[in-house]
């Protein structure tokens, strides 16, 4: 739990700080520090999500991250920091080699099925040392490989009659495309381009997009000056592109938007209006559209970043409007997805979905605004987990 983490983490600290420790002591200090590794370390989703919790607003994940960070830079681990830097340097490669292992992944499953295809996955993790990252049938396969050829084609209007935005599409969302189970069989981007064109937007993209990033992959690992190099170049490119903060700027991932727009906040002097796929419904496409809600019993899944950012209550107003029937298990906070986590740390995933699949048992299908939690909410709940922008593009139609 979070105040374990502190009160141990406070221990630690209190032995290290020790001038004659005794045998004792120093076994308790070595046992401490080897079993928070993973407990306190390892298993901690850094989404900041216990400060809303905290009666005076501690968010442990700023510790966590803080603790990884002294830890790359770190004697022991000499080549995490040039890792993370040649990887935010060479950005463009790093998402094409992804797509291309997701390629891989989905051919090899295509050839020996789910069941052998779990079992290869789960022997090669555990012969790695965990290494090799968890694959699940929810995994989605690459993106297209000419989605940033139709990203970059006009809308079909010679003008935009309600305005112009510009779309950052996440790094997640130009990787992992749709998964053989969902729904849906668009990708989040083809969706976001559907509903905006249905409203009567243009979208901008930004310049070099390929090798944007809002930098929460380097800082939730402790990389920050990784982070902030990918946070700084996506904020010059933002503002470029949305005429120096003239336009409204619109990502489809809930986390990586706040992530810019914290960023955006406190290094930049122009002020830029950002929004995630919630926020650019109701504020921008909404009076341009008609909605129909649709006869589905939908799961509503609210992220960390959606609740940080005090839009949860929206959240479920707005699915509601699109929805007859909307279910929000009341028991399920933070997915434990956590970026990547839920490849790397699969159990903490796990644990944090316990009983998701019971709840939702009856729904048609669910919707949340992270590909990435959403890959782990399909696997532990049975159900597909997609944006709620496809379901608000179902149950719309132009005004």
């Amino acid at each position: 739990t979070p105040r374990q983490r502190i009160v141990i983490r406070r221990e630690i600290a209190r032995l290290a700080a020790l001038e004659a420790p005794d045998d004792a002591q120093r076994d308790q200090l070595a046992v401490l520090r080897q079993e928070y590794a993973y407990q306190g370390m390892e298993t901690c989703a850094g989404d900041g999500l216990c400060a809303t919790q905290c009666p005076v607003g501690i968010n442990t994940g700023d510790l966590i991250r803080g603790l990884r960070h002294e830890e790359n830079a770190g004697a022991d681990h000499p080549g995490k920091m040039k890792v993370a830097h040649w990887a935010g340097e060479h950005f463009t490669r790093v998402t094409s080699g992804m797509r291309g292992v997701l390629r891989l992944a989905d051919g090899l499953h295509g050839v020996v099925g789910t069941r052998n295809m779990r079992r290869l996955t789960q022997t090669a993790r555990k012969v790695s040392g965990d290494r090799v990252q968890q694959w699940t049938p929810s995994m989605p396969a690459a993106a297209a490989r000419d989605y940033l050829k139709r990203l970059a084609q006009p809308l079909g209007r010679s003008a935009a009659p309600n305005g112009h935005v510009v779309y950052f599409p996440s790094c997640a969302t130009r990787v992992f495309g749709v998964a053989a189970d969902d729904r849906d069989p668009r990708s989040v981007t083809e969706m976001a381009l559907a509903l905006m064109d249905k409203a009567g937007f243009e979208v901008v993209l930004p310049k070099g997009l390929e090798a944007l990033c809002c930098g929460m992959a380097f800082q939730s690992k402790g990389q920050f000056e990784a982070g902030d190099a990918k946070a700084a170049e996506l904020a010059t490119a933002l503002v470029e592109a949305s005429d120096g903060g003239r336009l409204p700027i619109f990502c489809d991932t809930s986390p990586c938007l706040a992530q810019a727009q914290a960023y955006a906040g406190e290094h930049l002097e122009v002020s830029l209006t950002l929004v995630e796929p919630v926020q650019l419904v109701l504020d921008y496409l909404l009076p341009y559209l008609s909605i129909t809600p649709l006869k589905a019993r939908v799961a509503v899944h609210v992220t960390c970043s959606s609740v940080r950012m005090g839009l949860a209550e929206q959240f479920v107003a707005l699915a509601r409007q699109c929805a007859s029937e909307v279910v929000v298990p009341e028991e399920i906070t933070c997915c434990g997805f956590a970026g990547d986590k839920g490849f790397s740390t699969p159990e903490l995933n796990a644990s944090a979905l316990k009983g998701l699949k019971e709840v939702v048992a009856d729904c048609d299908y669910g919707v949340s605004n992270s590909r990435t939690c959403e890959i782990g909410l399909s696997e532990h709940s049975g159900l597909s987990y997609q944006s709620i922008l496809g379901l608000v593009d179902r149950a719309s139609a132009p005004r």
